[in-house]
């Protein structure tokens, strides 16, 4: 399977509940906070419901990193990770 982009249907919503979406990276880190240690994206930060194979912009994610501690769209400030266009345009539309 190569890794290709394609419009996302998986994921719709359940029993009428709004999406959440959290960060998920190709590369990440653990820093140590005052909270503890917390996982950090180093790559470029997409988009991903919990449960789903993909990105909101459609690449798959098998071997990535979920940080369900992060939600999506990253607060400005908390990460100097950039975060994907493409994502952030469908997040910010509602989703697919």
């Amino acid at each position: 399977m190569t890794m290709t982009q394609r419009p996302v249907t998986a994921g719709r919503r359940r029993l009428g509940r709004a999406r959440r979406w959290y960060a998920t990276a190709a590369a990440t880190e653990e820093r140590m906070t005052e909270d503890g240690i917390v996982l950090w994206p180093t790559s470029v930060a997409h988009a991903k419901e919990a449960g789903t194979t993909h990105t909101a912009c459609g690449l798959w994610t098998y071997s990535w990193r979920t940080m369900m501690d992060l939600p999506f769209p990253l607060r400005r400030g908390r990460t100097q990770a950039a975060m994907c266009p493409a994502c952030l345009l469908l997040v910010k539309e509602g989703g697919r």
